[in-house]
């Protein structure tokens, strides 16, 4: 078997019914596919992006690991404010959990508009020791002068307890 005949069977499944994308199974097969070929599956992220709130929000997810890793391909939003409602919500909780590596598009999250996406980022907090010093200091001053710092207080004083 090639590499080929496992991607080409991917693709079928991905063509089944959307609401199969809220699974973590297809959740886990599209960011190895992805990863491996953005191009290719770029599309198949594009439909979940625009799917039905629990898949677009998984879709966000997806999105912000090709973000992260500066590989998004023709076809897909460009920017966080060009996803939809649910979409953001789910690259926030990617960006929370990566902020090592996505200090900027996750701060920037803190004042968000939509209040589920700021609460979303401000998850970061809960593992600040698990982060660089620069990075926890660059969350830290960031979150105490955005919008999220008045809502999620408790997420910053938790892990100080």
């Amino acid at each position: 078997m090639t590499l080929a005949e496992p991607m080409t069977l991917s693709e079928l499944l991905l063509d089944a019914d959307l609401d199969l994308y809220d699974t973590r199974a297809v959740e886990r097969l599209m960011s190895y596919l992805l990863v491996r070929e953005p191009a290719r599956f770029a599309p198949y992220l594009a439909r979940a992006l625009a799917g039905p709130p629990p898949v677009a929000e998984r879709a966000g997810r997806l999105w912000a690991l090709l973000e992260i890793r500066d590989t998004l391909p023709d076809g897909l939003p460009r920017a966080l404010s060009d996803l939809l409602l649910e979409a953001p919500r789910g690259a926030a909780e990617a960006f929370a959990r990566n902020a090592d590596d996505s200090i900027e598009q996750l701060t920037a999250l803190f004042n968000d508009p939509d209040k589920e996406v700021r609460e979303k980022a401000a998850g970061c907090l809960r593992f600040l020791e698990r982060h660089s010093e620069a990075t926890a200091a660059a969350i830290i001053a960031a979150f105490t002068g955005s919008k999220a710092f008045e809502e999620h207080f408790d997420e910053f004083i938790r892990p100080l307890e």
